[in-house]
């Protein structure tokens, strides 16, 4: 059994968006850098293994993402371009060699575009039916109503905003796609990521068990405090494609325990 990761572009720029400096007191992190970079550091470890993955799509979306994100981080951190220019630029350029340098140490397989494009009209369909499902949610009796009936009288108020919230929070995937639908590029790394995992399984002498590690919540489950999650997409995924989406957090923890020998799902 081994493990193939697929890195979507918002863990590379993450892992690649930091820098330090005591003399110039400047730090700049971003939010999700220390997960991103902690998987990145155990693709590093295991560059024999071939476990880190990217595509021409990835890395091409790598770059205008980047220079936003590197943008917002800079100004967070006080950085003008136009004042600070040569500090603005210096920082830009030691990140911008930071994903380079992550992006050397992953495998980049040809694409069949055919099959991509087969792979797509799933895609497309599974996302469609998922919106479907958000858009009924407003049609049918909510979940919150039939729990609220089963709580004392007394405390029916109190439990109808707990439940009401804990089904918005269960939903947000569903809902999420109204409000933002996929683009088309998230769709397109979806379809090589099931071209990849059908590659690998049909090549491979054992198991590869497939991941996409992504901040993106048309992917990765969105947790929230309290141990609720909303993974109808995630769910939808890994039941069609036989995909795992996750935050690189727990991609990692998953990963460590494919290389001792423990399936991923087999605690779930």
């Amino acid at each position: 059994m081994r493990s193939r990761i697929l890195l979507d572009t918002c863990v590379l720029v993450a892992a690649s968006t930091f820098y330090a400096s005591d003399d110039l007191e400047i730090r700049l992190e971003h939010p999700f850098y220390q997960q991103s970079i902690s998987l990145i550091s155990l693709i590093r470890k295991n560059l024999s293994s071939r476990m880190g993955i990217t595509t021409k799509t990835i890395e091409q979306q790598s770059i205008p993402t980047f220079q936003r994100v590197i943008d917002e981080e800079l100004a967070k951190a006080g950085i003008n371009r136009k004042k600070d220019f040569p500090t603005y630029s210096f920082i830009k350029n030691y990140c911008s060699e930071k994903l380079k340098n992550i992006i050397s140490c992953l495998v980049r397989e040809p694409i069949e575009e055919e099959a991509i494009r087969s792979n797509y009209g799933y895609v497309d369909r599974l996302y469609a039916e998922k919106a479907e499902e958000g858009v009924k949610l407003t049609f049918v009796e909510p979940r919150f109503e039939k729990w609220t009936d089963a709580a004392a009288r007394k405390f029916k108020g109190l439990a109808r905003g707990i439940y009401k919230q804990q089904q918005k929070k269960e939903d947000y995937q569903l809902t999420n796609l109204i409000k933002n639908p996929v683009e088309p590029h998230d769709k397109r790394i979806l379809s090589e990521a099931i071209y990849l995992s059908m590659l690998y399984n049909r090549l491979e002498s054992e198991e590869v068990i497939f991941f996409i590690a992504s901040t993106d919540n048309h992917f990765s489950p969105k947790r929230w405090g309290g141990g609720v999650t909303s993974r109808q997409i995630t769910d939808a995924i890994l039941k069609k494609f036989n995909i795992i989406c996750d935050w690189s957090q727990q991609v990692e923890e998953m990963a460590i325990g494919i290389l001792e020998g423990k399936h991923p799902l087999s605690s779930r």
